[in-house]
């Protein structure tokens, strides 16, 4: 938060200094799975669930943690000095936000995008909600390579495939071998005798498979692996499931697995593949595991009835608007991963099995049919117009938070309400957030700007760097190398920690190894301009105004140089905020302000030559550092 913000207020106070009509609206989501797991966390304490609770109550507890809790983020954010436009703060879930994304939605539904269907999601057995892509983490992980011969039908050696989950295999329904491997040439058509379950599976041939990992030959099972449920779209294949949604396995598998834990019925297939001759042999292996960013919990792909929302078509906009130029990424590499995903898209899955959250505005009759409306009176109309009188009950499930984060451009300002911010402010100028939700954010915010505005949602995308440690690990509370920035605000002053940061921020480089020993140096700068000042208004001319300089003619060879480097520094200093180089910026200032001013010039004014001159040029000199400082180092500089 402290590298990613310190650009926002950055910017926007030298947009500002520059006469713009510059605003930065801030915010927060209501970031539905994380709270929904310190919520159900603290009930727990107290013997409660949020089913014990109900849907209202459990509501009404959410909001009075976000009363009590909510606002600590802003005050964190005033101690760091960003000074956004605080009178029109916005909350996901403030009325009119809430508002934007019924609009959205049921326009959405209306014109075809939204659906709902059974597709493979991601599943978080502990949070029991499907999770976005940015919710998962993928971690390298020790685990087994198991080699396991499928044998063929005829009694032939049939085929070895060698997987990292056995416990899978009873949702198997064909072995998969690359089109162009000769090896498997002649089996493709046959059949295998899957085992433990000894039921025959087709080999098929698909070009997915690679050649090189294991045997060449994978197991598909459609309903436990994204690779594989693509394959068995393209084949037609079934999809059994045979785990749950509480990673239990289930269905049509042996009885003595039925009711086991996912990694304890690995454990046991093993053994028993052991103790049949089926399996070959059990290797170490690395891999990478999909896991719950939220819970920590391994994530199963499980096939779900949920709601979904086509994407190919609201792509298509978004790629336009990126390769015709109206919209840019700094660095300029970023955009190639913004239009990666987009020409690779797949359909949104919107719904989450949580209750905090925008509940989906989805109405079922007895009979199950469906009605999206904006309201439950709306609902109960169109339901009494189509059924009669019908009793309706409204879908669970809330919406992804990424859904209402989408909107966020326009939806803060006003919209679906043609408001005077909405006509000033939109299209944004400016977008600064991490690499890491590109895709997930900025692409989504760009579609549905598109789409619901017609117009483009920013101009320019500027990505920050991740922050490492000086060892080069990222940070993380698990490591113990985080860094609260309040922490070093206290210990160096917000602006030694702020100017200490952007130090360190190179436009190119998305690795920030965060040295604190820079913080201390920039402490120390700013004590030295303290020093510079005093110095200054002690001397018996005072502090002049800082408009008027001497006559040329009158200045000395040490007044023209200092104000050529002074015009040089801001210069520089104005290029590199323009081109969004914080790095540059904060480190051209600091190298005047301590070297060419306070070491050079300074101490040059203690000489006789000097004296005539040096109160007006001493003023003119700290008076526009200390304005070009001032977008980086509110506090010291006011």
């Amino acid at each position: 938060h402290g590298s990613t913000y310190t650009p926002m207020d950055i910017l926007t106070r030298y947009h500002r200094m520059l006469g713009e009509n510059a605003d930065w609206i801030p915010g927060q989501d209501h970031a539905a799975i994380a709270t929904e797991a310190v919520i159900i966390r603290e009930l727990a304490k107290d013997g409660l669930t949020r089913e014990s609770l109900g849907r209202e109550a459990y509501i009404a507890r959410v909001w009075e943690w976000r009363a009590q809790y909510g606002g600590i983020i802003d005050e964190q954010f005033k101690a760091l000095g960003f000074g956004p436009d605080w009178e029109r703060e916005r909350f996901t879930m403030d009325p009119g936000l809430s508002a934007a994304v019924n609009r959205v939605f049921v326009d959405l539904y209306n014109d075809g995008f939204i659906y709902r269907g059974t597709r493979l999601v991601n599943w978080d057995p502990k949070a029991q909600s499907t999770l976005s892509d940015a919710e998962v983490e993928n971690e390298e992980r020790e685990t087994f390579l198991w080699h396991i011969r499928y044998a063929a039908d005829d009694g032939g050696p049939g085929v070895v495939i060698a997987t990292t989950r056995p416990e899978t295999m009873f949702a198997d329904v064909a072995v998969a071998v690359h089109p162009d491997d000769e090896r498997y040439g002649g089996l493709v058509g046959r059949n295998v005798i899957l085992p433990l379950a000894k039921r025959p599976i087709p080999v098929i041939a698909d070009a997915a498979v690679e050649r090189d990992f294991g045997t060449g030959a994978v197991k598909v099972t459609p309903a436990h692996d994204p690779t594989d449920y693509e394959i068995g779209v393209r084949h037609n294949l079934p999809m059994p499931t045979v785990i749950d949604f509480a990673g239990r396995l289930t269905g049509d598998v042996p009885a003595a697995y039925i009711g086991l834990d996912r990694f304890a019925a690995r454990a046991a297939v093993a053994a028993d593949l052991a103790a049949c001759g089926a399996l070959l042999r059990e290797e170490p292996y690395t891999t990478k595991v999909p896991v719950s960013s939220r819970t920590g919990e391994v994530i199963e792909p499980l096939l779900s009835l949920q709601w979904f929302c086509k994407m190919e078509e609201l792509a298509k906009p978004a790629l336009a608007a990126y390769r015709s130029g109206e919209i840019t990424f700094v660095p300029e590499r970023f955009g190639r991963t913004y239009e990666q995903w987009l020409e690779n898209i797949r359909d949104w899955n919107v719904s989450r099995q949580v209750w905090w959250g925008h509940q989906l505005p989805v109405w079922y009759t007895p009979a199950a049919d469906v009605i999206v409306a904006m309201t439950e009176d709306e609902a109960r109309r169109i339901a009494g117009e189509r059924y009669g009188g019908v009793a309706l009950r409204r879908d669970p499930d809330t919406l992804d938070t990424w859904f209402s984060s989408g909107l966020w451009p326009f939806s803060i300002l006003g919209w679906p309400e043609q408001t005077a911010e909405l006509g000033q402010w939109y299209p944004n100028s400016v977008m600064i957030t991490g690499r890491e939700i590109i895709f997930l954010w900025v692409a989504r915010m760009v579609m549905l700007g598109l789409r619901f505005v017609g117009r483009i949602p920013f101009k320019t995308v500027f990505i920050t760097p991740l922050v490492f440690d000086i060892a080069g690990r990222k940070m993380s509370k698990s490591l113990g190398n985080a860094i609260d920035p309040l922490e070093l605000a206290h210990k160096y002053g917000a602006d030694g920690f702020r100017l200490g940061t952007m130090m360190q921020m190179r436009l190119e480089s998305q690795e920030l190894r965060f040295d604190e020993r820079v913080c201390d140096q920039a402490r120390r700068f700013n004590t030295k301009l303290w020093n510079a000042l005093q110095y200054i208004v002690t001397r018996p001319e005072g502090l002049p105004a800082a408009s008027v300089l001497p006559p040329a003619e009158r200045l000395t060879l040490a007044d023209k140089w200092v104000l050529n480097e002074l015009h040089a520094c801001v210069a520089e200093v104005t290029a590199a905020l323009d081109g969004f180089a914080m790095g540059t910026a904060a480190n051209t200032l600091h190298d005047f302000g301590w070297y060419k001013f306070c070491d050079w010039y300074l101490e040059s004014t203690k000489i006789e030559a000097q004296r005539a001159t040096r109160g007006p040029v001493l003023s003119f000199v700290l008076n526009a550092l200390v304005r070009a400082l001032h977008p980086i180092e509110p506090f010291v500089t006011e």
